[in-house]
């Protein structure tokens, strides 16, 4: 497996693009159990969720959600969603702030996010779901901004 390297160096904060390239990326190097789970997946990066949702999550504050995994798998019903299909929706303003309170690497913090929701949402551990978070977080990605 090829060590890649992602390379944050913002001058802005990243914008929907650079969040959504970051996590692509990730999701490239998905660990391989949760893989099936995605595999048809669609990632959308919004700036925040909407009311309808925050409502249907009894969330009040837009700030507390960071993404959202809906859809279905070959294993049954993973979360609701309107038209069936699988997608990850992350929320950048959300994400952006918990990056900043956390002082971590937005990668390492996306990464650490992305592998939780999904097996969270499968009913994982969290045990498993920590040692999945770790290993995954021993490698490294390229993505220059």
């Amino acid at each position: 497996m090829t060590s890649k390297r992602i390379i944050m160096s913002f001058t802005t904060p990243p914008s929907i693009d650079d969040i959504q390239d970051l996590a692509q990326s990730i999701l490239e190097h998905f660990p391989d159990e949760l893989l099936a789970a995605i595999e048809d997946v669609t990632l959308n990066v919004e700036d925040f969720p909407d009311d309808g949702l925050l409502n249907d999550l009894d969330i009040e504050d837009e700030f507390d959600l960071l993404l959202y995994f809906s859809g279905t798998n070959h294993n049954g019903i993973v979360k609701s969603s309107e038209n069936g299909e699988c997608t990850l929706t992350l929320y950048r303003r959300p994400l952006l702030d918990a990056w900043c309170d956390m002082e971590e690497d937005l990668s390492q913090l996306l990464t650490n996010i992305l592998i939780s929701e999904v097996a969270q949402s499968l009913g994982y551990e969290e045990s498993r779901i920590d040692a999945l978070v770790k290993s995954a977080l021993r490698q490294d990605y390229d993505i220059a901004s």
